[in-house]
């Protein structure tokens, strides 16, 4: 029996990738579908004003709280309570915990965040653009792991005494000529 049919990706292994914070898309390190990534590949940079002033933030919460080391015990604890708060802030923001410890650790606030795919597979599609501002949430990428895929194949109702559930089936697709799946 042959039938017509066409390779479809599995919808159960389709993720999205979402800017965790607004900003503008200052640069995209993946530019076309079709690309494959990794699993915590840097994907895109946004320009993040939030970040900077919480990154800002926590940098002076570090130094008051070095500068208060042998100061009063109510003037330590306010210091470290304020650290504390720009730490959970950034925190808040979606940074992960490694991350905001480099932060802490750097001489001047950053401007800029990456964007990470959150899952390895084949980019599907890429809804943002270069300079385009984003706002939190929005889906930046498509990605699909296309490991395992669905084949739909168009039978008629006089095919269907032929099919059975489980059956094995071999498939040829047009774009690889003479090879057998």
């Amino acid at each position: 029996l042959r039938l017509l049919g066409r390779v479809e990706v599995d919808e159960s292994r389709v993720r999205n990738v979402s800017a965790w914070i607004g900003g503008r898309v200052d640069k995209l390190d993946v530019r076309e579908t079709g690309t494959v990534v990794k699993r915590g590949q840097v994907i895109a940079t946004l320009y993040s004003p939030e970040v900077y002033a919480a990154h800002q933030d926590l940098l002076t919460a570090t130094k008051q709280v070095n500068k208060l080391r042998n100061a009063s015990d109510i003037a330590r604890s306010s210091a470290e309570a304020t650290l504390l708060a720009a730490r959970e802030r950034l925190s808040l923001l979606g940074l992960p915990d490694a991350e905001i410890e480099r932060m802490a650790a750097a001489a001047s606030p950053r401007k800029q965040v990456s964007i990470t795919a959150s899952e390895g597979g084949t980019v599907m599609e890429r809804l943002v653009t270069q300079g385009q501002y984003v706002q939190t949430g929005a889906v930046l990428y498509r990605i699909a792991d296309l490991r395992t895929v669905w084949v739909q194949l168009d039978a008629y109702e006089s095919d269907l005494p032929n099919l059975v559930e489980g059956q094995s089936v071999e498939l040829e697709v047009e774009a690889l000529p003479g090879e057998r799946f």
